[in-house]
């Protein structure tokens, strides 16, 4: 199973904390891919922590090719 799998399955199994191990050493692993930012997204999302998931959204949302402006405009939406 991929790593990538292995978060996917963490995630919806609710363990977030060891999701949340392994997508840190994914990032780290692929630093230039969005993908680890969507996971800690939704890690911490599950989490309550609403702000560090909005800042992993936006993260990854560059990692995709977003301009300031593009992201800032959805904000204002």
């Amino acid at each position: 199973m991929s790593n990538n799998s292995k978060i996917r399955v963490l995630i919806s199994a609710e363990k977030y904390d060891e999701a949340m191990n392994q997508t840190k050493k994914f990032i780290e692993m692929f630093p230039d891919s969005p993908f680890g930012q969507e996971f800690l997204f939704r890690v911490y999302l599950e989490n309550g922590m609403e702000r560090e998931a909005i800042e992993q959204l936006w993260i990854g949302m560059k990692k995709f090719g977003a301009t300031e402006a593009s992201i800032q405009a959805q904000q204002d939406i």
